[in-house]
């Protein structure tokens, strides 16, 4: 049966037409719903600029005597069975909702000077996030304060929850540090054997740092309790050695190393840098290199007190520089600050992973261990949405941060600092 004759069967019956014939589609003054989301048989009618509360009344009265419509409310999901029907007036922005009309009707009405237009109602529904994954802190639970914090808007009480979008699945996370103690509980059958040891390559990246920094940035970015990212796949390239000390020149190579590595694993890539030397153009270009072939990377601020433009890599216009808060949401005093900054998180009292024994942890403070988190929702985001890009992750994370929450840089020289905390789980 073709459209017509079954249009003209529906309104013998009824004085209905459900379906809309492609003549009318192309009606300047009516816009008909893509993508599947209009709701069949409902529309919008929209009075033209200027048009008075009176005038519509008129307009409804005229429709009701002369085309046999109801008025009143418009049931959910009824079948075209019972006529047509108008909704009253919206007047905040002069319409009405006309719900089983036939093509005649519609006709009239695109043609009555007073309708500006006609639009299909379009479905609206509640935003469900999918990809968030929840976990119960262990106890307890204030331990792992920093994960309960970009957690939550505000800083207390906590609630003992942690929550990121993603799991990190399939995202491969370069930790360009002091190494990592493999065999670490946190880490169990998640790094990659892609790791090297720019230090001694004749040894495996194992972290021998007297404060076990490689170890403990790590287990933030990415353990299995004490991390942000839990099922991320951990890429360690040791440059630092057992005394904390590093060159410029391994940790570039490093970049180039990741950049060379995700070339051929073709998979989304973060990278971490919690160190700083003195600015230094070479370095910065190498995170800038990564940056335009598609890698995140998350550095550290500093912990001079400074501006993070001090120093590099912060300073890298593309890199994303992560500062640190404390427990109150003030910007740690020791934090570097300023314009250069991207975002900042927590870094005072942070609880990962030791490189003293399997199942040891400790603390420790600064933007060192406030990066490796911005790392860890950053991978988890991209397990999630693999194809995104550097700018978009940026986005993301500035664009879904907690605001205006840090108390301490309304004035004077930090006053220039983002007021952004890093968030875990927007949606």
């Amino acid at each position: 049966m073709n459209f017509v004759i079954f249009c003209l069967i529906l309104m013998v019956t009824f004085g209905v037409c459900v379906g809309i014939p492609a003549s009318l589609k192309l009606h300047p003054k009516f816009k008909y719903a893509d993508g599947g989301n209009g709701i069949e048989n409902q529309y919008m009618v929209f009075f033209r600029n200027g048009f008075t509360k009176f005038g519509a009344q008129m307009h409804f009265y005229k429709l009701k005597s002369t085309q046999n419509i109801r008025q009143g409310h418009i049931p959910k999901n009824s079948p075209c069975t019972s006529g047509t029907m108008i909704s009253d007036l919206i007047s905040l922005t002069m319409f009405y909702v006309i719900s089983c009309p036939s093509v005649r009707i519609l006709h009239l009405l695109l043609t009555d000077y007073d309708i500006k237009k006609i639009v299909q109602d379009t479905v609206v529904s509640t935003q469900q996030c999918s990809g968030i994954e929840p976990y119960t802190l262990p106890n307890p639970s204030n331990l792992y304060w920093n994960l309960d914090r970009i957690n939550q808007e505000n800083p207390s009480p906590l609630d003992g929850f942690f929550s990121v979008l993603g799991n990190g699945v399939a995202v491969d996370l370069y930790i360009i540090d002091s190494g990592i103690r493999s065999q670490h509980q946190e880490f169990t059958n998640r790094i990659d054997s892609a790791g090297y040891n720019f230090v001694d390559v004749n040894s495996p990246p194992e972290d021998d740092h007297i404060e076990g920094h490689g170890t403990r940035v790590s287990g933030i970015a990415a353990g299995s309790t004490t991390g942000v990212c839990k099922m991320v796949t951990i890429i360690p390239l040791k440059v630092v050695d057992q005394n904390g000390r590093g060159t410029s020149s391994d940790t570039i190579a490093a970049i180039g190393k990741v950049k060379e590595l995700k070339a051929i694993r073709k998979r989304p890539s973060v990278i971490n840098v919690s160190l700083a030397a003195p600015t230094f153009d070479e370095l910065d270009k190498a995170v800038t290199s990564a940056v335009q072939d598609g890698i995140f990377v998350s550095v550290s601020a500093g912990n001079n007190g400074v501006p993070s433009t001090r120093q590099s890599p912060a300073r890298a216009a593309m890199a994303f520089t992560v500062a640190s808060v404390d427990k109150n949401d003030d910007l740690s005093p020791k934090s570097n600050y300023g314009p250069g900054v991207d975002i900042t998180a927590p870094g005072d009292d942070i609880y990962s992973a030791s490189n003293t024994c399997d199942d040891c942890y400790s603390r420790g403070d600064g933007t060192s261990f406030a990066s490796p988190q911005a790392a860890g929702v950053a991978a988890c985001y991209l397990s999630v949405y693999p194809t995104a890009t550097v700018p978009q992750v940026e986005a993301y994370l500035k664009n879904g941060s907690w605001k205006n929450k840090i108390g301490n840089i309304a004035r004077g020289k930090r006053a220039r600092t983002p007021n952004r905390i890093l968030r875990s789980n927007k949606c």
